[in-house]
C-alpha cells in the first residue's frame, strides 16, 4: 500500500497491522488532515491539534463514506482525545470527590476516563486501561 495523500489521515488500525496480512478488523481513516498536522483532528496529538467536541464533529468522515462504514457511523479506531473535556464526562482525579478518583499521581492527564468497557478475548480491562505520565491507555476495539 502507497502513502495516503497529504490532505488525507491515513491512521490504520490496529497501528501494527500488515499491510500484506489478511484483513480481519483493519481500518485507515480517509478523513482530511488538520491544518498543519499530518493526522485529522481525530487521530493527530492534542499537543500538535486542539481539540473541542465541536471541532470533532466538523471533521467528521463525509456521509458518503460513513454509510460505507455500515453498521457503524463513525470509525473512531486510535482516536487520540486525551485531556479534550468532553462536558458531560466527570473527570479522573487521583482523590475522587464529584470527580472519578483512582487516577495515578503524575497520570492524571493520562487517565481514560472510562466506567467500564467490552475488551477482545485476551485482554483484561487492566490492560487495555493501562497508563502512566508517559503513556495514554489504548482501547481495543471489539466487534459486536
Amino acid at each position: 500500500m502507497s502513502s495516503p495523500p497529504a490532505d488525507r489521515c491515513g491512521c490504520t488500525w490496529p497501528r501494527d497491522h500488515d499491510e500484506n496480512g489478511v484483513p480481519r478488523q483493519d481500518s485507515c481513516c480517509w478523513r482530511e488532515t488538520a491544518p498543519n498536522a499530518d493526522r485529522c483532528v481525530w487521530h493527530a496529538d492534542t499537543q500538535t491539534v486542539t481539540k473541542s467536541v465541536e471541532r470533532l464533529r466538523t471533521s467528521r468522515a463525509p456521509r458518503s463514506v460513513r454509510t460505507r462504514n455500515a453498521p457503524y457511523a463513525e470509525l473512531l479506531d486510535g482516536v487520540t482525545l486525551a485531556g479534550l473535556d468532553l462536558g458531560s464526562l466527570r473527570a479522573v482525579t487521583v482523590d475522587g470527590d464529584f470527580t472519578f478518583g483512582g487516577a495515578q499521581a503524575g497520570a492524571v492527564d493520562n487517565a481514560p476516563r472510562i466506567m467500564d468497557l467490552v475488551t477482545p478475548d485476551g485482554v483484561t480491562q487492566s490492560e487495555a486501561l493501562e497508563y502512566d505520565g508517559s503513556t495514554r491507555a489504548t482501547l481495543p476495539f471489539v466487534l459486536l
